[in-house]
């Protein structure tokens, strides 16, 4: 019996030293292929389930030239819409949600019919991105956010500034990205839960897979957020740092709400996609609709339930992408390693973006 113990405490040590040893080989692949990049900081973070690695490079701050900690956290962009289509999903999966269910059996009223294409959408089209609904961001509402940085947008208000805007197609057929999708998905969820969406986010996504700091991003200042720099070609003209020296962003960020919506450390959303995949947040059941994808050319990906699906250098990827001036996030999960990988950086610099991109191409290609 001694015997047998010892055996077994050998197979584990040699198991247990595998494993370290393999963890600090791919922690010195990250290092090499994202040090000393164009940008000014990066974070990352991976999980396999069971083991997770954080990293940091580079500057939380470009003025003072404080560095980045592992733990710290980056404006999550639309990468938080995989929170939402969980929260969503798992609605779906207790019954109060129906994916092919019109819009209209949830959302009724005057402000809701002035929706465009209000009498068809389902949905499934909203979680796609198959409205043809234009994105809010895009009109005047980019100027009007920066007039009074300190108001509380209601979604609703929002949805507005796009009823008077043509739909670009008919009801599911074509695709056009837009977070006007998400926000009419989100006042949704708060209909058939009765809970405002962070709660149920929270109370039923996050917190039973022991997912932590995912803070949401309610107000102008969140403690132990990276700055973000904004360059000049920022797609909504929001240029310069994110944040003053105080640390206050210089517009609300509770706009984007279920657009994305979250600030976090990298390493919580890869375990939240493991946790995913593996069936853990809405069942296995719902895992064949998640990931059933269609062809998304304007992103030159496919997209499915608020999930989007890549071919990198001959892996297919899930995951998604996300942008918020001054901050780009990207996620992956890899279905045939079952790891996940999460890359954030603190700049929408073109240069940086095209160098983020470069590396991890790089860093796929050699794995």
């Amino acid at each position: 019996m001694k015997r047998n113990y010892f055996t077994l405490l050998l197979v584990l040590l040699v198991c247990f030293s595998a494993v370290a040893q393999s963890t600090a080989t791919l922690q010195k692949q990250l290092f090499q292929h994202f040090h000393e990049k164009a940008y000014p900081g990066i974070l990352i973070g991976y999980s396999n389930g069971q083991h997770n690695i954080s990293q940091a490079l580079g500057y939380t701050n470009t003025a003072t030239k404080q560095y980045l900690k592992p733990d710290q956290l980056m404006i999550s962009g639309s990468t938080g819409k995989i929170v939402v289509a969980a929260a969503a999903l798992k609605l779906v999966q207790e019954k109060k949600l129906e994916l092919d269910a019109p819009v209209s059996k949830y959302l009724k009223g005057e402000w809701a019919e002035a929706i465009p294409n209000y009498d068809c959408l389902t949905v499934r089209h909203l979680m796609q991105h198959r409205t043809g609904l234009a994105r809010y961001i895009f009109t005047n509402f980019k100027e009007d956010v920066k007039q009074d940085p300190d108001k509380v947008w209601q979604p609703l208000e929002q949805v507005k500034y796009i009823t008077a805007v043509p739909p670009k197609f008919g009801c599911g057929q074509g695709f056009a990205y837009s977070d006007t999708n998400y926000l009419i998905l989100g006042v949704i969820i708060e209909k058939v839960s009765g809970q405002d969406f962070y709660t149920y986010a929270e109370q039923n996504i996050l917190k039973p897979n022991n997912i932590k700091t995912f803070v949401p991003t309610t107000k102008r200042t969140i403690s132990g957020l990276a700055n973000g720099y904004a360059g000049e070609k920022d797609p909504v003209d929001f240029t310069g740092p994110a944040l003053d020296k105080d640390g206050k962003s210089r517009y609300n960020l509770q706009f984007e709400w279920t657009g994305g919506g979250y600030a976090y450390s990298p390493v919580m959303m890869a375990r939240l996609m493991i946790a995913i995949f593996e069936g853990k947040v809405f069942g296995k059941e719902l895992l064949a609709e998640y990931t059933a994808t269609l062809p998304a050319p304007e992103i030159n990906a496919e997209y499915g339930l608020g999930l989007m699906k890549y071919n990198l250098n001959g892996k297919t990827l899930y995951g998604h992408s996300g942008f918020f001036p001054g901050y780009l996030a990207q996620v992956y999960y890899d279905p045939e390693t079952k790891e996940s990988f999460v890359f954030m950086i603190n700049t929408t610099e073109p240069a940086g973006i095209q160098d983020l991109y470069k590396s991890i191409n790089s860093f796929f290609a050699q794995r």
